[in-house]
């Protein structure tokens, strides 16, 4: 399996794109490759250990798109700049959301809650496919671009990991990210 991973943006040629995996597509087409590892500039403390459960999920060939997801509190589920994630009993996942999901309905029912870790890793020809799409309500709504897979009929099958990832999406994130190094 040919594997290229980490495509800056910059690489694109083109300033418009809807989303950071029309980059990528722009900068890997014409590539002879396989899978894609997508390592988002918010993600700059991502580890070895999951970046290598997330590749292993491609020696099963009907994985497209991959991902990664970790266990968090309810309190940081309720919190909308966290990408939230539920799966089926195969480990795909059935919806991203900014918002609380699943929703708790009975306080008697033990309920976990996984962040969308941004990493992803993709078969070529799905990527490729994603750029052909146009963005959904759905992706539009959330703003979030994997949505367009799911609407598509493209499973994204995710792994689960322990890292415990510094996102920096807010300016809270980055002074977190600070103390940290």
């Amino acid at each position: 399996m040919n594997i290229v991973a980490v495509i800056p943006a910059r690489y694109a040629a083109s300033r418009f794109h809807e989303s950071g995996s029309d980059r990528i597509a722009e900068a890997i087409s014409g590539m002879d490759i396989d899978v894609i590892v997508n390592i988002q500039g918010d993600e700059p403390f991502i580890k070895k250990e999951p970046l290598e459960k997330l590749v292993q999920l491609f020696n099963d060939p009907s994985v497209q798109v991959a991902s990664l997801m970790r266990k968090i509190s309810k309190e940081e589920a309720e919190n909308p700049n966290y990408v939230k994630v539920i799966t089926d009993s195969a480990g795909n996942a059935l919806y991203f959301s900014r918002s609380i999901i699943p929703f708790q309905r009975d306080a008697g029912i033990s309920t976990e809650y996984f962040l969308h870790v941004g990493v992803y890793a993709y078969k070529k020809e799905a990527l490729m496919s994603f750029t052909k799409w146009p963005q959904s309500v759905l992706e539009k709504t959330e703003k979030l671009e994997q949505l367009r897979y799911l609407e598509n009929g493209i499973k994204i099958r995710m792994a689960e990991t322990d890292y415990n990832n510094i996102a920096i999406d807010t300016p809270e994130d980055l002074e977190n990210a600070k103390r940290l190094i």
